[in-house]
């Protein structure tokens, strides 16, 4: 068995950042899934006529806690 070299271990950590990276969520597909939330709440019996949009967004970002939530609230 060879040794690892320094540009082996590199490119070694390079690929395994690349396919185990977070993925990043476009603001469009957060709106999308607090939809599909929203909807499954009502569908549940809950009565949601006293929120906004907005409020709903907001209320599932700190639900579901998720990294980078802070610059999606921001963009709003």
């Amino acid at each position: 068995m060879s040794t690892l070299t320094g540009n082996d271990v590199y490119g070694l950590m390079e690929a395994y950042q690349e396919v185990y990276a977070p993925q990043e969520l476009t603001e469009e597909q957060v709106w999308e899934e607090v939809e599909n939330w929203v909807n499954a709440l009502v569908e549940e019996g809950y009565d949601l006529s006293d929120y906004t949009w907005e409020e709903m967004f907001e209320a599932y970002i700190e639900e579901q806690g998720r990294p980078g939530s802070a610059a999606l609230r921001n963009q709003n």
